[in-house]
């Protein structure tokens, strides 16, 4: 009989992957276990190589893509972005109301489970007023960072990091954010 975690409350994971990144991707299947998340209950998404998509090229020359009013996006932070996009439509494909979403270096801290199961349990998203027909974004953690697991009464981190990051490699979104 599988052991009940908090990860059970997501419909399905995704794990966005470049297919050559071998290395991260069985990165990705030991942190899994180690948070007791069945095989069946995530998949691999192939990350967009923004070095050699035809897609990403397109977007470059378009020069439509900058960070600030100088500054244009790179190549590599397009296909990310690109990547994230492939992952929403897969939710709204599979109509899946709750998802987790994860870069391939991620590490799950050792209070993962425990601060997942309080976050994402009915009672909780009821306090707190969140209702998942609406656009919801949860920000879950950062990347290989070094982290602290925190769990007080209002504030919930599965990993905290004083550094300030653009990206966020791991994060769970309702059906209507994925649809929006």
């Amino acid at each position: 009989m599988k052991t009940k975690t908090g990860f059970d409350f997501f419909d399905h994971i995704y794990c966005i992957n470049m297919k050559s990144c071998v290395a991260r991707k069985e990165h990705m299947i030991k942190e899994f276990e180690k948070i007791k998340v069945d095989k069946n209950q995530y998949d691999f998404i192939e990350a967009v190589n923004g070095n050699t998509s035809k897609k990403v090229q397109k977007l470059v020359k378009s020069g439509k893509l900058k960070k600030t009013s100088k500054e244009l996006l790179s190549k590599r932070q397009i296909g990310n972005w690109l990547s994230h996009i492939s992952v929403w439509e897969t939710i709204v494909e599979q109509n899946n109301l709750l998802t987790l979403i994860c870069e391939d270096d991620l590490c799950f801290t050792k209070s993962s489970n425990e601060v997942v199961s309080q976050i994402f349990s009915n009672e909780w998203m009821l306090n707190e007023g969140v209702n998942l027909d609406n656009p919801v974004l949860f920000r879950l953690g950062y990347g290989r960072a070094k982290t602290k697991g925190k769990l007080t009464k209002k504030k919930y981190t599965i990993g905290f990091n004083k550094m300030k990051k653009m990206s966020n490699p791991c994060y769970a979104i309702s059906l209507s954010f994925a649809k929006s």
